[in-house]
């Protein structure tokens, strides 16, 4: 998806919600205006680039401005994208799933952490090992 600005972001929520409502026309009133946050320079720029992205239909008026826009269901779709990038970025990142990828992507690196854990249990084991023998050994000495 095309980067957009905040402002462009909030149209298009603005839309989205309206489009849901079934109110899929909008004209560039004052009151439009000022629901969707933009000022009267601002809307045929951020109608056009919303138009570009397929979430609006514009109908010029006779001296090239944009009269009124239609919403379209790809706002909807839009703005649900958005929303689910929002998500994940905010989610925490997965070390353990980024290792995984990065030891099937690299061998050498899987063998060794393969190696780090063969060699970290053996010398757990080898931990425990030593202190059976001690506690038998004491046991034994009694």
């Amino acid at each position: 998806m095309a980067y957009l600005s905040s402002k462009e972001i909030r149209c298009l929520r603005v839309l989205a919600e309206r489009f849901q409502k079934n109110e899929t026309l909008v004209h560039s009133s004052e009151k439009t205006l000022k629901a969707l946050g933009l000022d009267n320079s601002e809307f045929s720029a951020v109608m056009r680039t919303l138009e570009a992205l397929g979430a609006v239909e514009l109908h010029e008026s006779g001296d090239g401005e944009v009269g009124f826009v239609v919403t379209t269901a790809q706002s909807l779709q839009l703005v649900r994208e958005i929303e689910n990038k929002e998500l994940k970025q905010k989610d925490a990142p997965d070390i353990v799933a980024q290792l995984q990828a990065r030891a099937r992507q690299n061998p050498v690196l899987a063998w060794i952490i393969i190696g780090a854990l063969v060699l970290a249990m053996g010398l757990s084991m080898l931990d425990n090992l030593t202190s059976l023998v001690e506690r038998i050994a004491g046991w034994l000495a009694r």
